[in-house]
């Protein structure tokens, strides 16, 4: 890992390694705001600012454990956090970084 300051004074975490296992994504994604890097389906690379953090989720998009989604492995879900402020996804294997942002 390496920590890095920025000028606003945030801490920021990145992960270097060639693979990303869906339980290191998954961890971050659940006590942190993220940045994943991803290579999209069509080939464009995508940074997606991120959560699965409950409390940055807001209450009218939180699921509502009404009915199950069906889990797909190759495949995380995720609170997007900026513009699209909605639901993403992105596939495991496509993952080329991520930043954890400790704030």
């Amino acid at each position: 890992m390496i920590y890095f300051l920025t000028e606003h004074g945030r801490i920021y975490t990145m992960k270097t390694t060639d693979k990303y296992s869906r339980a290191d994504l998954l961890e971050a994604l659940r006590n942190n705001k993220v940045v994943v890097t991803f290579t999209k389906v069509d080939g464009t690379v995508r940074d997606l600012y991120c959560t699965l953090k409950n409390d940055l989720i807001p209450a009218d998009k939180a699921p509502k454990n009404e009915k199950p989604i069906k889990e797909n492995d190759s495949v995380i879900r995720v609170f997007g956090l900026d513009q699209s402020n909605g639901w993403r996804s992105f596939r495991v294997a496509s993952v080329t970084g991520m930043i954890i942002i400790n704030d």
